[in-house]
């Protein structure tokens, strides 16, 4: 089980992450605004101000700490937690977007047994993603012309987190740390209309923690 202390610093992966994500954005953002819009039938844009949204939503995650190295085993792998968003189109295919996720807690019982109760570690993320619109369906065509399951779309996600964990008892050797970590995830939004959303997403937070989401979609006009 990893120690480590609880007032860490950002270490220079961090700061070379958060760079090279804000290079890319300011690259990626340059064209007009407009091209950051949704495509209606006729291929042109929709909702002309709506660059900006907000998701928040519910997620069932996997959580496995490493006990390895301890006389605590992992008991409880699995809880539900709580998210929110918020995002920018920077352009027809690339997404930026900030999160928060409560992924809930692990439950760890010790292999003493004078030590009868269950102990938790719980995990905090927040994240920068930059996304990747895979499958543009708002634009692909049937033979016919006509559009087909325009209201679905595929994301990928690549980002960084700061993973943050407290343990709710000082018999489990288990310091408060935070990580900087790469974060990948895929995405599938469907967009009934201009405005709302749902989004269902599978995000991977180093090999401890896996996130399972569903979210209410909000576009909005700045």
């Amino acid at each position: 089980m990893k120690q480590t202390n609880a007032s860490c610093t950002s270490t220079p992966l961090w700061r070379t992450s958060l760079t090279v994500v804000a290079l890319a954005a300011a690259t990626l953002a340059s064209p007009a605004q407009a091209d950051c819009q949704r495509y209606g039938d006729d291929d042109t844009l929709d909702n002309d101000d709506a660059c900006w949204y907000l998701a928040a939503g519910l997620n069932y995650n996997y959580l496995h700490p490493d006990a390895s190295n301890s006389s605590w085993r992992v008991t409880d792998e699995y809880d539900t937690g709580a998210e929110f968003a918020i995002g920018y189109r920077m352009s027809r295919h690339f997404y930026l977007e900030g999160s928060y996720a409560n992924l809930g807690t692990a439950g760890l019982n010790s292999l003493n047994p004078l030590i009868t109760s269950t102990e938790r570690i719980d995990y905090k993320v927040p994240a920068l993603w930059l996304q990747y619109r895979l499958y543009a369906s708002d634009v692909m065509k049937s033979l016919d012309g006509e559009l087909i399951g325009d209201d679905w779309d595929i994301f990928l996600r690549v980002g960084m987190s700061r993973m943050k964990n407290d343990s709710s008892s000082t018999i489990l050797p288990y310091e408060a740390q935070t990580r900087n970590q790469y974060t990948l995830g895929v995405s599938l939004n469907w967009n009934p209309d201009d405005d709302w959303g749902l989004r269902l997403k599978l995000d991977s937070y180093d090999k401890d923690a896996v996130s399972l989401g569903i979210s209410l979609m909000r576009n909005i006009g700045i």
